[in-house]
């Protein structure tokens, strides 16, 4: 049994190692019943999203694409740090280790989430009842300050490691090793961009253009452009590009109305737009509002960072213009009006480093089990070979 000092339990509490198999039956039916304890919190879009993925019907369905020729089991404890960025991610990653059968132990971020005290909540609930005693048993949800003690215990009992926080994160964390046959999984600093055909969007009438900018939304401004893969840079690509922009992000700033954009979103937006034009990586600026700033921009740079409602534009001829202004650090591709099947091509042909991931506009949000170019579940559980 593994026992913390110093740490607050957000739900469960001493773990004990005991690793399981991939989707059994027991982890399922966990998270049938907490899919249903989600699904009230409409006010919370982020839990009914994580509510609904994790639903049995959803699950099942993830098993089967898994399920091959191998025995595997869970590799034993995972400790799994969450970011602050995005405030469900953590019950992501605790998915993804309780779904490969491991002991885990999710340290939360100590920002301050009403998502994540629900869900904890909700969690904490569920491990009283008697047929989740071993998940109660093996999992626990902690947080406390950056106490270097505490993460080098937890590591050096580990049997995996998932860090999810940026490159200075991961580089502090791997100070402290895990066990010699540890998997580690990291999610680095990345962005993303988006790829808009310009003819696609005049095309629209007003109900499918309101659909594509509500999509757009919620893949952007939800964590203020904060997420991995929320777009930074949108590539423009087709005939009409500069009647099509008008349209479009007139459209956008309708839909960021509701969003809350506080003052100092609006003075480190400002800051940020002023930094790239004395830094004359600009062409031209335009405001819709304070809502959006658009900034096409000369060249496409990996430190570009578009936050609150700033994005960079850039004009394309060719789709494999694409391949040759990103870089490895690229993760997500959304797309609208264009077939994903050339833009593959298009970066494959030109041997690209970068992007884990093509996926329609209002899809760059959805976790999935394959992310950022991990299959985590196979990740996360060991092959027992028989001949």
């Amino acid at each position: 049994m593994i026992h913390l000092n110093n740490v607050k339990y957000m739900a469960g509490g001493d773990v004990t190692v005991c690793p399981a198999l991939p989707y059994n039956d027991t982890a399922v039916e966990f998270l049938d019943c907490l899919s249903k304890s989600l699904m009230k919190y409409r006010e919370y879009p982020d839990i009914v999203s994580f509510g609904f993925y994790i639903r049995k019907a959803n699950i099942l369905r993830l098993k089967e694409s898994f399920e091959d020729k191998h025995y595997r089991i869970g590799r034993g404890l995972i400790f799994h740090i969450a970011p602050s960025n995005v405030p469900i991610n953590f019950a992501y990653s605790f998915l993804f280790g309780l779904l490969s059968g491991n002991t885990n132990i999710v340290k939360i971020s100590s920002k301050e989430y009403e998502q994540v005290n629900i869900v904890c909540s909700e969690i904490e609930q569920l491990f009283q009842e008697e047929k989740f005693k071993q998940i109660k048993d093996t999992n626990a949800f902690i947080r406390y300050s950056n106490i270097d003690e505490i993460t080098a215990y937890i590591s050096s009992v580990s049997d995996g490691r998932v860090i999810w926080g940026g490159d200075k994160t991961i580089t502090h964390i791997r100070k402290f090793p895990i066990k010699i046959r540890g998997v580690e999984i990291v999610f680095a600093d990345r962005y993303s961009v988006c790829i808009l055909n310009s003819d696609a969007v005049l095309d629209l009438n007003d109900s499918e253009l309101q659909k594509l900018s509500d999509k757009f939304y919620n893949d952007t401004y939800l964590f203020d452009q904060n997420a991995c893969s929320s777009p930074q840079i949108i590539f423009w690509y087709g005939e009409n590009i500069e009647k099509a922009k008008n349209i479009f992000w007139n459209s956008i700033k309708h839909s960021a109305e509701k969003y809350d954009l506080a003052p100092i979103k609006v003075v480190d937006k400002y800051t940020d737009m002023l930094t790239n034009i004395i830094q004359d990586n600009v062409k031209r600026v335009e405001m819709y509002g304070n809502e959006i700033y658009c900034l096409e921009t000369e060249k496409i740079q990996d430190n570009l960072n578009g936050r609150f409602g700033l994005f960079y534009e850039y004009s394309i001829e060719e789709l494999s213009e694409i391949a040759d202004t990103i870089r490895d650090k690229c993760q997500t591709i959304t797309y609208f009006g264009i077939d994903k099947n050339k833009i593959i091509l298009s970066l494959i042909n030109k041997n690209i480093s970068g992007v884990d991931r093509i996926v329609p506009v209002g899809m760059a949000l959805d976790m999935n089990v394959i992310w950022d170019g991990y299959d985590i579940i196979k990740e996360l559980s060991r092959v027992i070979d028989i001949i």
